[in-house]
């Protein structure tokens, strides 16, 4: 594992500066290694998504020293001018190619995954839709979206009879007052409804039956939501999948 995000760093897995004309990978490059390790512990490893802890359980790769090292990573590639960019940008025809895919009956409708798409089912598929539109609409962080609970979110119909969201926050990065407006959403039309998180949120609400607590919880072998414990996804692992 130390070699492989090594091979991003200026210095060896020893501390000594690498020479000017050896080859270094890039910050993306040090993200797909981190990514893949940790999914390759998950399935073949069977270590799961949990943070390692010094009983040695957990997955290696979700630790604190790892999430250390990667911050003082990004850190020096910044310095050195590198500027940290995510691997692929969302873009609207990204999320037209998602929708589209997603909405296939065999994907959407599914209750868990099936021989012939083992990834996932219906209700997870649901739960990234929902996800992405909201990150995307409001200019949140994974982490942000991901912290939204049931009693934070307010629907209604608007004069016109359009269906309305309104998402308060708690708290958000680099936002240092107490106050943080309300984002209010309103359904968009369906020519634009693979970007209309309004839709998403209504989907994920109505097949999930959430009521209170995270709005976003973990979910089973089974395809299905695990009310229980009022446990939310875990950053890093939810980036993974």
């Amino acid at each position: 594992v130390s070699a492989e995000l090594f091979r991003c760093d200026g210095v060896d897995m020893h501390d000594i500066p690498k020479a000017p004309g050896e080859v270094r990978s890039s910050w993306s490059h040090a993200q797909k290694i981190r990514a893949g390790i940790t999914w390759g512990f998950r399935t073949t490893g069977r270590r799961g998504t949990e943070r390692w802890s010094d009983q040695a359980t957990g997955n290696p790769l979700v630790s604190d020293l790892v999430s250390s090292y990667m911050v003082s990573l990004r850190r020096r590639k910044a310095a050195l001018g590198e500027t940290p960019t995510s691997s692929r940008a969302v873009t609207p025809d990204v999320l037209q190619a998602l929708y589209n895919y997603n909405r296939h009956p065999e994907n959407w409708d599914g209750s868990r995954p099936s021989n012939e798409n083992p990834w996932c089912g219906g209700n997870t598929r649901k739960l990234l839709q929902a996800i992405y539109l909201i990150s995307f609409t409001c200019l949140l962080r994974i982490d942000e979206v991901l912290h939204i609970q049931a009693h934070d979110i307010k629907t209604w119909f608007d004069n016109d009879g359009v269906s309305c969201v309104s998402i308060t926050l708690r708290e958000r990065k680099n936002k240092y007052t107490n106050i943080i407006p309300p984002y209010i959403l309103r359904e968009l039309p369906p020519h634009m409804a693979h970007l209309c998180p309004v839709r998403a949120i209504t989907d994920w609400l109505a097949a999930t039956r959430i009521t209170h607590g995270y709005v976003f919880c973990k979910i089973d072998r089974w395809d299905q939501p695990m009310l229980e414990g009022n446990v939310n996804i875990v950053t890093y692992p939810f980036c993974c999948q």
